[in-house]
């Protein structure tokens, strides 16, 4: 349900299969700051043979993909044997721009320009990134094979429920000498990802310059968020390519309205830093039925919203799919005002990878007693009886992926309950199917 801005380069020191979980890039709310993330090109210098005192520069990009600043605090080379940091690159770098960082390499100061350059940076999840440097000067060294693999990332994005897509992979020798590539793994979550069947058995014997394919597919069958990877093994080192999809299980913007309606009264006084003492008192919300709490004072937005997301679809039955806004009644099944009920109404949304989040709304008519609005764990705010109207921008919903709306009723008088003209809209119009 959550989607992928770029692709972030493998680290030297990577494990094996490095999944990444993309319910980790749900947009961030009031308690879950705003994070940097680094992106280092290139992952390897290596320049081969050298002449005896030749001399050069290499530069080395560091972009932030994040959505805070990132502070590049640090860069420092393990030895400095025939390398050095002559543009430092250190910077404070904005959200979606880069900076660089200039090496100079010179084959008089070493015999071998074997190093390492290591990139500090405020980065949570890589706080050092680095990168292999390299150079002989031993011209009667026999020529080596290097394998590559590209793309080393391939996301499927957001593909229907059914439907099949395919990514070709390049496996190739780059290197100056032959290598022998004797094993394909493949890796994934599901049985939706799978590695196609090759055109040419291994081995592959790959002179400089050759290249072999491969196939990935994503054949999704539900919503859930699938990973993999492929891992060609050589006999010059190994390279890891990472692959990433989400089905979509619904036509259109939205499923429509799951709603599940408990009607079973919950004590509204068992705890006292959650005192309910007015009608339509907030504190209501933390007594609702899935024990979530209406997300109240949540310390795992993405963990629990899953938890209040299964409980409402697990219960509800099929969506309801209404031609235009969405009304709902019951009776009112509470009798004192220390008790209250609560219904759940929850519509998965699809918005186009290029839609702005902030020109859509959710927008209700009249509630009764009030309703709490929930986007992606986020609570968007409320609306109370005598309230004519409520509309709420879709703020932390992510474009070209499926989002979740929750809208929570709660009941606190014994008369009605109800919620009337539930909408998505958008510039103004609203939006259907």
């Amino acid at each position: 349900m959550f989607p992928r801005l770029l692709p972030l380069l493998l680290c030297v020191g990577c494990s094996e299969y490095d999944f990444h979980n993309k319910m980790e890039t749900e947009p961030p709310g009031d308690d879950t700051p705003r994070l940097p993330t680094i992106s280092v090109t290139p992952s390897t210098i290596a320049l081969g043979v050298v002449e005896p005192g030749q001399t050069g520069d290499e530069v080395v990009t560091i972009a932030n993909i994040g959505e805070a600043d990132l502070v590049v605090s640090d860069l420092t080379l393990a030895t400095g044997a025939g390398w050095a940091i002559t543009a430092t690159g250190l910077d404070t770098i904005a959200p979606d721009e880069a900076t660089s960082a200039v090496l100079t390499w010179d084959s008089m100061d070493s015999a071998s320009g074997a190093d390492t350059l290591s990139v500090a940076s405020n980065d949570p999840e890589a706080p050092v990134v680095d990168v292999a440097l390299s150079w002989s000067l031993d011209a009667d060294a026999p020529p080596q094979g290097e394998l590559a693999i590209t793309p080393r990332s391939h996301d499927f994005g957001l593909v229907d429920v059914g439907l099949t897509q395919t990514v070709r992979f390049t496996v190739a020798n780059i290197g100056d000498g032959a290598l022998t590539v004797d094993d394909l793994q493949f890796s994934a979550t599901s049985t939706e990802l799978a590695m196609s069947t090759l055109a040419v058995p291994l081995p592959w014997d790959l002179a400089p310059g050759d290249t072999e394919t491969l196939d990935v597919t994503y054949t999704p069958v539900d919503d859930i968020s699938d990973e993999g990877a492929v891992l060609a093994r050589s006999d010059a080192g190994d390279q890891q390519a990472d692959v990433f999809g989400n089905g979509k299980t619904f036509d259109g913007f939205s499923t429509g309205w799951y709603v599940w309606d408990p009607r079973n009264p919950i004590p509204t006084t068992t705890d006292s830093d959650h005192v309910v003492d007015h009608h339509g008192d907030e504190d209501v919300y933390f007594y609702e039925n899935s024990g979530m709490h209406g997300m109240t004072d949540s310390t795992d937005r993405a963990g629990d919203f899953a938890i209040l997301r299964d409980y409402v679809i697990a219960n509800a039955g099929a969506p309801i799919v209404p031609s235009g806004p969405f009304d709902w009644d019951e009776s009112s099944t509470v009798s004192q005002f220390n008790e209250a009920t609560f219904t759940y109404f929850l519509c998965d949304f699809f918005l186009p990878a290029d839609a702005d989040p902030s020109t859509y709304t959710i927008e209700s008519g009249n509630v009764d007693d009030g309703i709490r609005v929930i986007v992606n764990g986020h609570i968007l705010g409320h609306q109370k009886l005598g309230q004519s109207s409520g509309a709420w921008t879709l703020e932390y919903a992510v474009p070209g992926a499926v989002n979740t709306l929750v809208i929570i009723l709660v009941d606190d008088a014994a008369v009605h309950k109800y919620v009337r003209g539930l909408g998505f809209w958008h510039d103004g119009a609203l939006v259907e199917g």
